[in-house]
């Protein structure tokens, strides 16, 4: 009987690591409810495409279960559009002109350390859950105007935090091409838990005299995600077939 446990918890063991590298491609936002105290003008977020990529590893300790870890870099943009309807002065002393209408990016680059639980089923599909922390290493404000035409851009790093902590919610499968080789797609949903600080669309910092109370910033990304990684096989397990063609059941007479 004792022998018998330890074999099964032998069994229970990893049964494999996947080793290998993953892109994404998403759409990324900065969340403030701040109101100015007063402006001459109008903001929107406009949708933008960020990206990234890096290396997947991850631990299966069974043949539904693992750990994941990534290790990604990131570029990640939110982009503005907006006018001012009258004469006036930004806080950093931007002038801003009647009919005078604006587009504007930040633009981060990250490093991006997600750690998730992942489970699977017997045909590859999977739920993951975690969180990632992220290192913020340089960041950017960037702005072109109409009526006049004007451009202006500087480096917005010391208004961001130089970290930022996201909780992760994904899903996908993975899917056998042969010789421990597997594609991998998933879908992430990425909120960020703590305060990302910056600048908003006309580039003032929400820590500054442009509003009347300070608001936090959460970071939202929603992206989609391919890989390919190889598997090494350390016991003996049935995802070696995860999507492969099964045989037709035998008719015994």
């Amino acid at each position: 009987m004792a022998i018998a446990m330890v074999c099964m918890a032998y069994q229970l063991q990893a049964q494999n690591i996947e080793i290998g590298g993953r892109g994404d491609l998403g759409t990324f936002w900065l969340l403030n409810s701040a109101t100015p105290i007063s402006s001459g003008g109008s903001e929107s977020k406009t949708l933008s495409l960020s990206y990234g990529g890096g290396l997947h590893l991850a631990y299966d300790f069974t043949d539904h279960a693992g750990i994941e870890a990534n290790v990604l870099y990131g570029m990640l943009s939110q982009t503005y559009s907006g006018n001012y309807n009258n004469n006036g002065m930004l806080p950093d002393g931007t002038i801003y002109l009647n009919g005078e209408s604006y587009t504007s990016k930040n633009s981060l680059t990250a490093i991006q350390l997600p750690l998730l639980l992942c489970l699977e089923t017997d045909a590859g599909s999977f739920v993951e859950i975690g969180a990632e922390y992220q290192i913020i290493q340089n960041t950017m404000y960037t702005a072109s105007y109409n009526s006049p035409s004007s451009s202006r851009s500087f480096n917005s790093t010391e208004y961001f935090a130089g970290s930022n902590i996201m909780g992760v919610l994904g899903f996908g499968g993975k899917y056998s091409i042969g010789n421990n080789f597997f594609l991998l797609t998933d879908f992430r949903i990425q909120y960020g838990f703590t305060d990302i600080k910056g600048l908003d669309g006309e580039g003032q910092a929400y820590a500054s005299p442009y509003y009347s109370s300070y608001s936090a910033t959460h970071a939202l990304y929603g992206s989609v995600n391919l890989g390919l990684f190889y598997m090494i096989q350390i016991t003996q397990t049935h995802k070696q077939g995860h999507q492969k063609c099964k045989s037709p059941p035998r008719v015994h007479s």
